[in-house]
């Protein structure tokens, strides 16, 4: 049944040889079909190279028990149907499918697949967990929503107040240098980046010009807490009510005009806070992180009986090569005799097996960027998996032993000596 299902999809899939859905009319169509079937005319749809960008905002993306909300989870495989639908039917060279789901709280869920993933996951070709491996999804803070909240936090507010909106390493350095102000008479915000932001304010007593840059890149384990703050309770937690976010990173005076860095950025008057936000991405770039991520996931899961972990991993692709950077670390007392570098080759021959790429060099890197290793991408795909051995400590019984003392309890094999 399953077969004659995949085989039906692959039809539909690919049994068209008219082009539904132009190149040129992409967006467009993804657009009129979440309005026209779903009533989801607040999403976003913009192209950034290669990849389309949706921009979904939900009342909230966590609900109790720390799970995904059903209603969000709902709308996300709505706007996920619609997206690939149009680019199955069409004549586009798009690879990726971004997504953000933005939650009224600043917090979004972040998403990048590969076209080819989601096409292979769609007809059952690849198991969920390895769709998820393929897949980048991360948590993250909207920095206009927190930018600007923070900025609005600070009218009126005395210096101590003032600097727990400021990021603890800029403290220092912007001591003093923000200047207290009673009221906020214009704001305006842009995302720069994925996690950066400009915040432009019009205050008194003045009036005074001045930008705020904002960044919410915080570590994961500061991602953790907000999270898990947030799941308590149950999804409606105004966090910056409970503690304030650190998101300011710099500060500038506008009384000179707008500092040279930014002025590609026009000026603050015409610049619009609900600007979808989309980025470049790259098939050498998505492979990277992906490879960089799988490891990370298969040293995590084999630590208990491997005995050691990755401390550092860079990965960087392009120019035909994939050149990896590790630092392994023991942990614990391992129980095979496992080479990790072996287990990472095989990881990077796993991803590039998935894309067609021209990457067809792999080159291992030690922690000071000293050359270890070097393969061929034909060296590559002739490696297999191989079963370690088992690793036997003094006083340790053999299997034999094990399966003597199970079925023959009290019996002691004679000793023999060597003469």
């Amino acid at each position: 049944m399953r077969i004659a299902a995949a085989i039906a999809l692959f039809f539909l899939l690919y049994g068209c040889g008219s082009v539904t859905y132009p190149d040129e009319q992409v967006t467009e169509s993804i657009q009129r079909l979440l309005t026209a079937e779903y009533a989801l005319d607040d999403v976003g749809v913009t192209r950034d190279g290669a990849a389309v960008w949706l921009h979904v905002p939900v009342e909230k993306i966590y609900s109790e028990g720390y799970g995904i909300d059903e209603k969000t989870s709902e709308i996300i495989r709505r706007v996920s149907l619609v997206a690939t639908r149009v680019l199955f039917s069409s004549d586009s060279d798009i690879e990726f499918v971004c997504m953000y789901v933005s939650g009224s709280d600043g917090l979004e869920l972040r998403m990048v697949r590969h076209i080819e993933d989601i096409r292979k996951a769609q007809a059952w070709y690849i198991s969920n967990e390895d769709f998820y491996l393929r897949s980048e999804i991360s948590v993250g803070y909207n920095p206009v929503f927190y930018g600007k909240k923070a900025v609005k936090s600070m009218a009126g507010a005395d210096v101590s107040e003032i600097e727990k909106n400021i990021q603890p390493d800029k403290r220092r350095k912007l001591r003093g240098a923000i200047p207290r102000f009673d009221e906020v008479k214009d704001l305006k915000a842009l995302r720069t980046d994925e996690n950066k932001a400009l915040v432009y304010i019009l205050s008194l007593p003045g009036p005074r010009e001045s930008l705020f840059i904002v960044n919410t890149e915080f570590d994961q384990e500061f991602k953790n807490l907000m999270l898990l703050l947030q799941a308590f309770a149950g999804g409606d937690l105004d966090i910056q009510n409970l503690i304030s976010l650190p998101v300011i990173s710099g500060y500038r005076d506008l009384s000179d005009g707008m500092p040279e860095e930014y002025k590609h950025l026009g000026e603050p008057y015409v610049w619009n806070d609900d600007l979808i936000f989309s980025r470049p991405v790259t098939l050498d770039g998505f492979i990277a992180r992906q490879i960089k991520r799988r490891v990370i996931h298969k040293f995590e899961e084999k630590k208990p009986i491997w005995g050691f972990n990755v401390a550092e991993i860079e990965v960087d692709c392009g120019g035909g090569q994939v050149n990896l950077m590790r630092r392994i670390v023991p942990e614990s007392e391992g129980f095979y005799d496992v080479d990790p570098d072996y287990e990472i080759a095989l990881t990077v021959s796993k991803v590039l097996k998935n894309y067609e790429t021209d990457l067809e060099e792999y080159i291992l890197y030690d922690f000071m960027w000293n050359e270890i290793e070097k393969f061929t991408r034909e060296e590559l795909e002739e490696m297999k998996p191989k079963k370690w051995e088992r690793i036997r400590r003094p006083g340790e019984p053999t299997l034999a032993e094990i399966i003597t003392s199970l079925f023959l309890p009290g019996f002691t094999a004679p000793s023999q000596e060597i003469e």
